[in-house]
């Protein structure tokens, strides 16, 4: 199998690499006050990385094309199931932690962090890999 066929089976991890990095940049430079266009953000590329899992998902593949880097990586139909299980777990995690980081208790500022959806992502990334 080529390496073209090997990255379109990780496409979504590829996305969500990449869209970790750059929301990571913009949480470094816009600071805290860019929490919630962050974990929109981050929830929004949830949700078209489990997109790109539908093709695998409603046809069911199996077998040996779904091996990808010389059988490192297998990309089958119960592992796309259970990346979309992660990636509603993680999106349904950004949402609870709007409400629970604005919560007043002592010793808390109350602000959502911006580094908080960015470690959500790249979480979701290893479970995907593992």
């Amino acid at each position: 199998m080529d390496f073209a066929t090997s990255f379109a089976l990780i496409a979504p991890e590829l996305l969500i690499a990449g869209a970790g990095l750059v929301l990571l940049l913009v949480a470094a430079w816009a600071g805290d006050k860019a929490s919630t266009v962050v974990a929109v953000l981050a929830s929004l590329v949830l949700f078209v990385a489990g997109i790109l899992l539908v093709p695998g998902l409603h046809d069911g593949v199996m077998g040996a094309e779904t091996e990808a880097f010389g059988g490192l990586l297998r990309a089958d139909a119960f592992a796309q199931f259970a990346k979309a299980l992660i990636f509603l777990a993680a999106i349904g995690c950004l949402v609870v932690a709007r409400a629970y980081f604005n919560r007043s208790f002592p010793g808390s500022d109350g602000l959502m962090r911006a580094e908080y959806p960015v470690l959500i992502l790249f979480a979701v990334l290893g479970m995907c890999i593992m």
